[in-house]
């Protein structure tokens, strides 16, 4: 991947980020936090943040666990963090976040991020009917009111 697709990807992203309600400055401060992380590892700088809050460390978490993991960090790297790690790290701010899924395109986008934990998730209404309106559902529930039917007659 070009640097030119990297910068066009992360921008990409920001747009649903802003989409959803957090701001440029929300966005563009942790983008940063998360890519000094990155670079630390990929410049063999990596030596100078504690093990255990390292990008690997964090590629390793999921979900919610990543959510509280990356929190962690932060907070850590800020307060017990040596030097420049720690004077870039001072200011994170102790805010609440979210996990948000947006830009849900089909059912299994909608388990994908029921399995990540997400607490928000933008589900157009035409994917809430395909996951009501499914076929085997219809025939889920004609097999059981069937079967309700069998039991209900032989009482």
């Amino acid at each position: 991947m070009t640097t030119q697709e990297i910068v066009q990807k992360l921008w990409s992203l920001c747009d649903v980020l802003r989409d959803d309600g957090v701001t440029y400055h929300q966005y563009v401060t942790e983008l940063t936090y998360i890519l000094f992380l990155k670079m630390a590892k990929e410049t063999g700088a990596e030596k100078n943040i504690p093990e255990g809050y390292r990008w690997d460390n964090l590629l390793s978490k999921q979900g919610v666990e990543l959510k509280r993991f990356y929190q962690d960090l932060l907070k850590h790297l800020g307060e017990e963090g040596k030097g420049r790690i720690k004077e870039i790290y001072a200011n994170y701010p102790d805010i609440e976040t979210q996990i948000i899924v947006a830009s849900v395109r089909n059912p299994i986008h909608v388990i994908e991020a029921a399995m990540l934990g997400a607490e928000i998730v933008t589900i157009p209404p035409a994917i809430i009917e395909q996951m009501v309106k499914h076929p085997l559902t219809d025939k889920g529930i004609a097999q059981f009111l069937e079967d309700a039917k069998k039991i209900g007659t032989k009482r």
